[in-house]
């Protein structure tokens, strides 16, 4: 009866619900929000006290480093509005990191769409 395996485990639903919740923080908060950022995974720690946030972004203005900076700077500030659309006992501490998986995977399929439109 107890022995039932769930799809996902808690760690995934926490991070789900983190990944949406800073996703609404962003959206709604017109600082963070000039351009388009995109929060693309969050992994938690196993006792759901810490999130490596990942994020990816078009047309802010701003490099990578630069964002991820202000990001940073602001947790605090995302942290304590997460922390009210999340309904939690405990809100993790966050750090934002740049998504480098999905800038390659932009280069590379930009450098395929050249290939084939020179064709």
């Amino acid at each position: 009866m107890f022995d039932q395996q769930r799809p996902f485990n808690r760690t995934d639903r926490v991070s789900d619900k983190v990944r949406h919740s800073i996703s609404e923080v962003i959206l709604k908060n017109p600082i963070l929000a000039k351009g388009l950022i995109t929060i693309t995974r969050v992994n938690m720690s196993k006792d759901l006290r810490y999130a490596k946030v990942f994020f990816s972004h078009i047309d802010t203005g701003l490099k990578n480093f630069e964002l991820e900076k202000k990001l940073n700077q602001n947790k605090s500030k995302i942290k304590y509005l997460m922390g009210i659309n999340l309904g939690a006992q405990y809100v993790p501490q966050i750090n934002f990191y740049f998504d480098e998986k999905y800038a390659k995977s932009t280069r590379i399929e930009d450098l395929l769409n050249k290939v084939n439109s020179d064709k």
